[in-house]
């Protein structure tokens, strides 16, 4: 597992929310994982959350973006399989 940010291949900007931190790899990578998610690549999002909660397991946030990032795969999968099978609701409407 690369758990080293500095050798990280893509460069996504300096956007980082303020949050307080005892970690700074685990916090450049929980930034790393947020833009990522904002960009709507989950799965990027997911393995970097991964690589914060690996660098310092007590940041919550990593866990907490792993959480967030595994959320939206999912509504994507429900809303696909949805779209596929043609489902109604209730009144009739897809």
């Amino acid at each position: 597992m690369n758990t080293s940010h500095s050798d990280y291949p893509f460069d996504l900007g300096t956007h980082c929310p303020a949050f307080v931190v005892t970690n700074d790899e685990a916090a450049a990578w929980f930034a790393t994982g947020l833009s990522w998610l904002y960009g709507f690549n989950h799965e990027e999002a997911i393995g970097c959350f991964r690589n914060a909660a690996w660098v310092d397991d007590g940041f919550a946030l990593g866990w907490r973006g792993i959480a967030i990032s595994q959320r939206s795969l999912h509504e994507q999968a429900v809303g696909m399989a949805d779209h596929a099978g043609n489902r109604t609701g209730a009144c009739g409407l897809p």
